[in-house]
């Protein structure tokens, strides 16, 4: 089923749900295609030099590669791409399953598999032109073999494999990764009789490469976006710093009822392990399966460790539980897989909330929003690819555009084909781009689009009045497209 959704809506254009992100992987893949390669990416949406790298652009480059030498277009690759990633976490998860049940692990792994790929969180973004499933892929992976370093055989091949993955997800996004960090802690704590003979000690030395060395490789990659980005005039105003407060949010908003009852709640625990049911396997789980105690309370306690930590990005972002909803459903197959191991007389009763689960979380995609949204049919007649299409029919490849009233949206610049300076309004000198937009561009725009509440800002209108009242508009359903006479 999940393949048939990846393959028919594949060349859906990537409008819609969170649009803004998703137009900004895209665009990043487009201009790879385009001699936009390099540490200093291009992603043309903030201006001249445009570069404002946030992430290490793995999967945008996979993407390139992919599409740009066979011709394809951008939009089905990217999901597709998406979609390859989210079925190759399958691959790290079999591995976690033998390490932590041996002979049982058959009945985790396809108890996990029904109720992951079920999960209407990953049935829609799952096959979005994103990087969450690819960073989830590298993270996967990296606690796989972090926990062969921990509770394995301790191998060198386990510590390299830890480091490659640790740091490949670090750098994709380490937002899905860091609070895995703490497995680090675990393996510290054993190694704790070792650290005396420092590199004498081949167990010390596999501490430093897994976790140490792929830490400092992300570190390194922050710092020197940081770098970059202050290049740029948006740029200055999304370093690490700049977005501190963004990205961890406020102390108090972590037991807010806002977090946890609209969020923790209602768009995870309710829309993907079935709400009260998966409470109560899992509870069950606790209670009746001693056994699987410890692994179940950590699968709990890893997915709500990543709202304690990046708070902020899970409330306001739909897609960003994708980074942490898999630990809880690991700990629903758990509770189900244990239950059915310590009270096999039970297992009709069992088998039965686990069907109810995967039957609720499929009526719930099916019946909500996700559904609406996944089948919705995008033309050029929808205003945004009709701007799109005159801004890209009318103006020339080389020259770039200015764009107010669309925030620092991509969805403009990337079906349009054209880099631009999408001005928001954080932006301190917000209407500077009007007046010397050689300051902000490399060339002359060659349109400027008014977008939105751009389009009734007295201020705005004041500059396009006075600076550019001669050049032709045209009045399109989402914006006005002022063209640069030739």
């Amino acid at each position: 089923m999940a393949t048939w959704f990846a393959v028919f809506y594949a060349s859906e254009p990537i409008l819609g749900f969170h649009a803004f992100r998703q137009t900004q992987t895209a665009l990043t893949s487009y201009w790879a295609c385009r001699g936009g390669l390099g540490l200093s990416y291009w992603t043309p949406v903030g201006g001249y030099p445009w570069s404002i790298p946030f992430e290490f652009p793995i999967y945008q480059w996979i993407v390139a590669g992919i599409a740009c030498p066979l011709g394809l277009s951008l939009d089905p690759v990217g999901r597709i791409v998406s979609y390859l990633f989210w079925i190759a976490c399958l691959w790290p998860a079999w591995v976690i399953c033998k390490r932590l049940f041996t002979e049982s692990a058959r009945l985790y792994f396809w108890t996990f598999t029904a109720l992951f790929l079920t999960a209407p969180i990953y049935l829609f973004w799952g096959r979005s032109f994103m990087m969450e499933t690819a960073a989830l892929f590298f993270a996967l992976a990296y606690l796989a073999y972090a926990l062969e370093m921990s509770f394995g055989d301790d191998r060198w091949r386990d510590a390299i494999l830890t480091f490659v993955f640790m740091t490949l997800a670090i750098l994709q996004k380490s937002t899905t990764v860091l609070p895995l960090l703490l497995f680090g802690l675990v393996y510290l704590y054993q190694a704790r009789k070792e650290l005396q003979k420092l590199f004498r000690s081949s167990m010390v030395l596999k501490g430093l490469l897994a976790y140490g060395l792929s830490f400092l490789i992300g570190y390194a990659w922050v710092k020197y976006s940081d770098h970059v980005k202050m290049s740029n005039h948006l740029g200055a105003f999304l370093t690490s710093a700049a977005l501190e407060w963004w990205n961890f949010g406020e102390l108090d908003k972590r037991y807010s009822a806002d977090l946890w009852i609209k969020v923790i709640w209602g768009r995870v625990i309710g829309q993907n392990i079935a709400g009260h049911l998966g409470v109560m396997v899992i509870l069950a789980g606790l209670i009746f399966a001693p056994a699987r105690r410890w692994v179940i309370a950590t699968g709990v306690g890893l997915f709500l460790l990543f709202f304690m930590v990046f708070e902020n990005l899970l409330y306001v972002h739909e897609y960003y539980p994708d980074s942490c909803t898999v630990y809880l459903i690991f700990a629903v197959a758990v509770a189900i897989g244990g239950l059915i191991e310590a009270r096999p007389t039970f297992g009709a009763w069992i088998s039965a909330a686990f069907a109810g689960i995967v039957a609720i979380n499929l009526w719930g995609f099916f019946s909500g929003p996700l559904w609406a949204e996944e089948t919705m049919h995008y033309d050029d007649t929808y205003p945004a690819l009709a701007v799109a299409k005159f801004v890209r029919e009318h103006t020339s490849a080389d020259d770039p555009v200015l764009i107010y009233g669309d925030d620092w949206s991509s969805e403009f610049p990337y079906y349009a084909q054209r880099k631009a300076f999408a001005v928001p309004h954080f932006f301190k000198a917000y209407l500077d781009p009007l007046d010397n937009p050689e300051k902000y561009l490399d060339r002359g725009q060659s349109a400027i689009l008014l977008c939105g509440e751009a389009r009734s800002d007295k201020n705005v209108m004041a500059r396009m009045q006075k600076l550019y009242s001669t050049w032709p508009k045209a009045q399109l359903e989402q914006c006005d497209v002022y063209l640069r006479k030739n």
